[in-house]
């Protein structure tokens, strides 16, 4: 898992997300990332409620504009759902165990699933603001499967955070998946030009 905790990791890494809510009112949340990480800084495209946005995180300074036209502005900050890295919070070995060997796509991979020792943050895993979604109904049951090569690298995962009732219905139903490439391949991520403006916002 050091791949993972390292803050230097570069990757590219794509991410689709659905929390469902049943609590009160029907809620269904989407949210797609495809772009690059590169230690600290960030760089790619942001889908959510029906808007696409462009982002750059460089040096903890936001950059934002919607697609496809938009000009690029200086944000005030970023909601700390949105910042990937380090990835999945799986701090110690206990956290993880390895399920088995499988074939994926042709490929010989290593399948590791989470424990009940692991505390995700499931805000950060979904890319979007599970608490205010949900209104405060937290999933109970979170289970992450990860996929990686003989050599650790990762290739794809898979997250599910439910809250279900008595009656078996799921109250909150949280489905992410990811797939990364290009891992360690270093990248190089620059502020956008023309030269933004600061956000009025």
């Amino acid at each position: 898992m050091a791949q993972l905790n390292d803050r230097a990791l570069s990757a590219h890494i794509a991410v689709s997300s659905r929390v469902q809510v049943t609590r009160i009112a029907p809620v269904m949340n989407l949210v797609t990332f495809d772009g690059q990480i590169s230690g600290p800084n960030e760089s790619g495209t942001l889908k959510q409620g029906g808007v696409t946005r462009e982002m750059k995180l460089v040096d903890n300074t936001v950059y934002l504009r919607v697609l496809p036209n938009g000009a690029w502005q200086i944000a005030p900050s970023i909601s700390a759902y949105l910042i990937i890295a380090p990835i999945f919070n799986i701090t110690k070995p206990e956290m993880i165990q390895l399920i088995g060997s499988e074939t994926k796509d042709g490929r010989l991979l290593n399948h590791f699933q989470t424990t009940r020792w692991w505390a995700p943050d499931p805000s950060r895993l979904a890319m979007a603001d599970v608490p205010a979604l949900t209104l405060g109904l937290a999933p109970d049951v979170n289970v992450l499967d990860l996929w990686a090569t003989p050599d650790g690298t990762p290739v794809s995962a898979t997250f599910s955070g439910t809250n279900s009732a008595s009656d078996g219905t799921k109250l909150v139903d949280i489905e992410v998946t990811y797939t990364f490439d290009n891992v360690g391949v270093e990248v190089s991520i620059g502020t956008p030009e023309p030269s933004p403006s600061a956000s009025k916002k």
